[in-house]
């Protein structure tokens, strides 16, 4: 079954929602031209689960090529998971608040973000339709 409509459909409303909650992040902005894309990943789930599994590597393995910018969500910290995660980062910030996350992720002026986990984390659907 095709459930694209379906999907447009519910994105539009979480579109519309987001810009009426967060009218002034709303707006795609310009990000300035750098040597290293500077690319934002957010994750509710950076620490012993499938996500770090399969998505890990896109930070840790990715060397200096990017500027990596990590935004982690959830309340657990795996010292084994999340501090690789951490420590290949070149910013790594800790928000369990989608809501104070979204001004800060506004102002570093990411080239993209990855959202590593959409559709896991009910709380990043609203950030994901900015």
């Amino acid at each position: 079954m095709d459930d694209r409509p379906l999907q447009e459909i519910y994105g539009g409303i979480l579109a519309r929602i987001a810009a009426a909650r967060h009218p002034e992040y709303a707006e795609r902005p310009d990000p300035p031209r750098r040597q290293r894309p500077r690319v934002g990943f957010i994750s509710e789930f950076l620490r012993r689960h499938s996500i770090w599994k399969t998505h890990g590597a896109w930070i840790t393995r990715s060397g200096k090529v990017i500027e990596k910018y990590v935004y982690y969500t959830g309340a657990d910290f795996d010292e084994g998971y999340t501090s690789a995660i951490r420590e290949a980062a070149d910013l790594f910030i800790r928000e369990t608040s989608v809501a104070r996350l979204i001004p800060v992720i506004a102002g570093h002026g990411l080239d993209v973000l990855v959202y590593l986990d959409h559709g896991m984390s009910v709380d990043l659907q609203i950030a994901a339709a900015l």
